[in-house]
């Protein structure tokens, strides 16, 4: 009897042991995931910003450096927003 209580025992913690490790698959899958979305995210605005900010460079139209400059700042508004989504979402 007492063979079978160990054997079950030992059945018991090698089934708590797998679904540990599923759940921490899980949540390093998700993890990547949002690095993903969050890295994709970020090199478009940046690479956006950038041929925003090469459009306008040159130009001596008062309104455009202006729009420029407010296409800019949203830009980077929204990447620290993103920021601020992906740290949220890593911490669950």
């Amino acid at each position: 009897m007492q063979l079978q209580e160990k054997t079950l025992c030992i059945y018991y913690l090698q089934q708590v042991a797998r679904q540990d490790q599923k759940k921490k698959q899980a949540q390093e899958d998700k993890i990547m995931i949002i690095n993903l979305i969050y890295y994709f995210l970020m090199i478009g605005t940046a690479f956006w910003l950038t041929y925003v900010w090469w459009c306008f460079k040159g130009s001596t139209d008062k309104e455009d450096k202006f729009a420029a400059k407010v296409v800019i700042g949203i830009g980077i508004i929204f990447m620290i927003l993103i920021t601020v989504i992906k740290i949220c979402l890593s911490s669950f």
